[in-house]
């Protein structure tokens, strides 16, 4: 028993010389160092693609506009003093005809004479020629010959 715990014993000193032996022969740990921080990457932005010049077809050609205007003739205003009594085209139909036409398209009202007063109507003066130019100036008359 003495051999065997002198075996045993010899083998724990053995294991000790060794692992005494790996303990020295290894290296110390390095030392613990800060990380240095990495620079920062700096990404450009990429260069915008170029865009092809957009060439715009030119319009087709514009036709003419046709301007239009509207022109309403009478002549001999004093037979027209009655007619509106009797169912003939008188001041009120004029009057209406000229607002409608101005309501399409610019008009011009013209007359062409012969609207003195003392011959359309016995007892008619000339003091009833102003009357007349009224009912003609609310017809819309542009222009007027004696």
């Amino acid at each position: 028993m003495k051999s065997l715990s002198k075996l045993i014993g010899g083998a724990l000193v053995m294991t000790l010389a060794v692992l005494f032996l790996i303990s020295c022969a290894t290296e110390p740990p390095p030392p613990e160092v800060e990380p240095v921080p990495e620079p920062p990457v700096i990404v450009e932005p990429p260069e915008p693609p170029e865009v092809p010049e957009v060439v715009e077809p030119e319009p087709p050609p514009v036709p003419p506009v046709e301007q239009v205007i509207n022109i309403i003739h009478t002549d001999s205003i004093q037979d027209r003093v009655l007619d509106s009594l009797y169912g003939g085209m008188g001041f009120a139909e004029l009057s209406t005809i000229t607002e409608f036409s101005r309501s399409l398209a610019p008009t011009l009202v013209l007359d062409a004479g012969e609207f003195t007063v003392d011959q359309a109507v016995e007892g008619l003066t000339l003091e009833h020629a102003d009357q007349l130019l009224q009912v003609l100036e609310t017809v819309g008359y542009d222009a007027l010959t004696p």
